[in-house]
């Protein structure tokens, strides 16, 4: 369990930073187009029970 904890945990960390360096690289309009060509994925991760139902926002500004 501790292992599934961990690789969450860096998902989350992860998925922070891409979120980040999109809106870095180009504001709203590029995250919105990264949202729309990547959505794909994160409905298999939905799909896949891969990520919690609920998770806790993290402010990272």
């Amino acid at each position: 369990m501790k292992t599934l904890e961990l690789q969450v945990k860096r998902f989350v960390a992860v998925h922070a930073g891409v979120i980040r360096a999109v809106q870095l690289a180009g504001g709203m309009s590029a995250l919105e187009r990264f949202w729309n060509e990547y959505k794909e994925v994160g409905n298999a991760v939905q799909a896949l029970d891969a990520a919690p139902k609920r998770a806790d926002v993290l402010d990272i500004t």
